[in-house]
């Protein structure tokens, strides 16, 4: 499996030869043992690597918030499977995400990530409220059924290993809403180190919602805007 799967969707959407593997130590895959390599990691470009997608609980539950977490081989809340789903043009004509979104999107690829603690699917996926919307949160919903739980890989915005997800519950083609990493003044505050030398937070961690794309004037978007992904676990 290759150490990034969106890196590798993100040149299969540019009909590119995937990127080369990170340089050792340079990821951190943090999947439990059980799950192991078949698991992703998500992380989002503003915080780095020691801070993955998360649920709020272990125990699979409909509606049950996602946000970042301190990376841990030992958080089961922090294991996910990624299963491809096509082109956003072969979505479209399913009829599972707007037609709208394949105006600008029909080439690139699109997923849905599962919840899997310990390596053990849940059939509840990474979500967006029934219609994406500005500052709306994210959180499982059962895959499969609707748009809610589709994410598509923006190509044309991709830089490196990173790239934004767009909802596939939205229906704007020009101004997308996308899986966004947001805090306020007061939780943006740096790692600390307890007395044993383990990194914790020192405010509540950062949250999950969709919201249009955004970007600076020179075409990059933001960081909070941009994910990549890592599979496995510590040596």
């Amino acid at each position: 499996m290759p150490a990034s799967i969106l890196a590798a969707a993100v040149a299969a959407a540019l009909g590119a030869a995937a990127p080369a593997a990170a340089a050792p130590g340079h990821g951190r895959p943090d999947a439990t043992p059980s799950c192991g390599s078949t698991c992703a990691s998500y992380y989002v470009a503003e915080y780095g690597q020691d801070f993955v997608l998360r649920t709020a609980r272990q125990r699979p539950r409909i509606g049950a918030r996602v946000r970042l977490g301190i990376a841990s081989n030992g958080d089961a809340r922090e294991d996910w499977a990624v299963w491809p789903s096509g082109t956003v043009g072969r979505l479209a004509a399913l009829g599972l995400v707007s037609g709208r979104l394949a105006l600008h999107f029909r080439h690139d690829q699109a997923f849905e990530l599962e919840y899997a603690p310990n390596g053990v699917g849940s059939g509840m996926c990474l979500g967006a409220a029934r219609r994406a919307r500005a500052n709306a949160g994210v959180s499982l919903q059962w895959c499969g059924q609707s748009g809610r739980t589709i994410w598509i890989i923006d190509a044309a915005s991709q830089s490196g290993v990173v790239a934004p997800l767009i909802s596939g519950a939205g229906n704007n083609f020009s101004d997308p809403q996308v899986l966004t990493a947001i805090s306020s003044p007061v939780s943006s505050m740096p790692l600390a180190a307890t007395p044993m030398g383990m990194p914790t937070w020192r405010k509540p961690l950062p949250e999950l919602v969709t919201y249009r794309l955004q970007s600076y004037a020179a075409g990059t978007v933001y960081d909070s805007q941009m994910w990549a992904d890592t599979t496995g676990v510590l040596p």
